[in-house]
């Protein structure tokens, strides 16, 4: 299994998500230039990150027969941020409330729905939002993160 990160949480998240794309046939590249420390809350980064790419590999599961099921996630630091990208291919279905958030597609919408929510919490924890958009073929998710400051 590759080493993505010296950062324990992390470079095991995406491990596991290595592990289980590649069961699901589902093509995955990873690139995290992020220090073995970072200045945010172990469980926020993890509640993240897990939902974020468990998402992923849902959506990238949904891939029409013929097409390459793809998901490519990228996080670095720059400066006081930590902009994360996560892409997936998915079915190009999307459910969307009133208010144009999106809704799960998960056949039991009460267990489910949570993720979106739980990650926009986070990114707004820590002075971001999370951008969410999509094509016919594609899936992103992307946000950065603010480090809180030293005091």
């Amino acid at each position: 299994m590759p080493r993505y990160t010296a950062n324990f949480a992390v470079n095991s998240i995406l491990q596991d998500t290595a592990r289980k794309a590649k069961a699901a046939g589902i093509a995955f590249t990873a690139e995290a230039q992020i220090p073995e420390k970072l200045p945010l809350s172990h469980q926020d980064l993890c509640a993240l990150l897990m939902n974020l790419l468990d998402n992923a590999l849902e959506g990238a599961a949904r891939t029409p027969a013929g097409r390459e099921k793809h998901i490519r996630f990228r996080m670095r630091v720059e400066g006081a941020f930590l902009p994360i990208l996560c892409e997936n291919t998915f079915d190009g279905r999307v459910e969307t409330a009133p208010d144009g958030a999106v809704k799960t597609t998960k056949p039991d919408p009460a267990s489910h729905g949570f993720g979106l929510a739980q990650m926009r919490a986070i990114a707004e924890k820590y002075d971001s939002v999370l951008s969410v958009s999509w094509t016919d073929a594609w899936f992103t998710v992307q946000t950065a993160p603010q480090f809180p400051e030293k005091s």
